[in-house]
């Protein structure tokens, strides 16, 4: 589920030009800690996704979709 998650928002991110360290400043973490959330490693909080939901103006449950052409486990092409 995390991989998928990661993938979810790593896709959102992409569609609005967004890099990592985008993410990062607006969440408080490092760069490297939203590379770990992207590849699964690590999680995103709920805080988390509800911040970005609101940022990215879609629900909260787009996270939990699968992305279209990704892997099975949630890794993207």
């Amino acid at each position: 589920m995390r991989r998928r998650i990661g993938a979810s928002v790593r896709a959102e991110a992409a569609r609005r030009g967004l890099r990592q360290l985008d993410i990062g400043l607006r969440l408080g973490v490092s760069q490297s800690a939203v590379s770990g959330r992207f590849v699964g490693r690590l999680p995103f909080s709920a805080e988390e996704l509800v911040e970005l939901a609101d940022w990215f103006d879609v629900p909260v449950a787009r996270f939990f979709e699968p992305v279209p052409g990704a892997r099975p486990g949630g890794e993207v092409g």
